[in-house]
């Protein structure tokens, strides 16, 4: 039901060179399960590395907040996390925090330049942040982790024998990120706003 639509209008879906990740946003959120901005916006997380989206103008600048990641925000300013943000102002945010993280994330040997975090995936970090921060008041996860059942794991037993390793690449990254604001980075980044 989702995929023949999205098939049927692959032309017209496709992005075009010269295209911002922007002008892909609008083109994607009007359209079939993807009139909100969270799910466009986590499409463009993952195809924005694939060209001509890889050669956006906006490839470092652009995202798209969702529910955590402004619940996120606010924790990170010390206001209610239920406050609601102008979608403006929450980007000027993201913008500043960019700008006030990527020192201390060279500094720590999380990221190598600047720009091996992008706006999306700080967003993002925006979001584990927020559910960090919930648990440490005690509030219950929204959804509990459930491993794969017995019988599942027993059909592959050499997958439990591993050692489990942290995430590589972006997701490492956003973990990686996620663990520094959590170690009492935020207040450091509560000095650059209130500057």
């Amino acid at each position: 039901m989702v995929l023949t639509p999205l098939w049927e209008d692959r032309e017209q879906l496709r992005p075009q060179p010269g295209m911002s990740l922007r002008d892909y946003f609008e083109v994607l959120q009007p359209r079939y399960i993807m009139r909100g901005r969270f799910y466009p916006g986590q499409i463009l997380a993952d195809i924005k590395f694939a060209r001509p989206l890889a050669e956006a103008s906006d490839w470092q600048t652009f995202a798209v907040s969702g529910p955590g990641s402004r619940r996120g925000m606010n924790y990170l300013l010390g206001r209610d996390p239920a406050t609601v943000w102008d979608k403006g102002r929450w980007h000027e945010h993201l913008v500043a925090l960019a700008d006030a993280v990527r020192g201390p994330l060279q500094e720590n040997g999380i990221t190598r330049q600047s720009e091996d975090l992008d706006n999306q995936n700080l967003q993002n970090t925006l979001c584990e942040f927020s559910k960090y921060q919930a648990a440490l008041q005690g509030k219950p996860p929204k959804r509990r982790y459930h491993p794969g059942s017995i019988e599942r794991r027993s059909r592959c037993p050499a997958r439990n024998t591993q050692q489990r390793t942290p995430p590589a690449g972006d997701e490492g990254r956003t973990v990686r990120v996620g663990r520094l604001l959590s170690r009492g980075r935020p207040s450091l980044i509560r000095e650059v706003y209130s500057r």
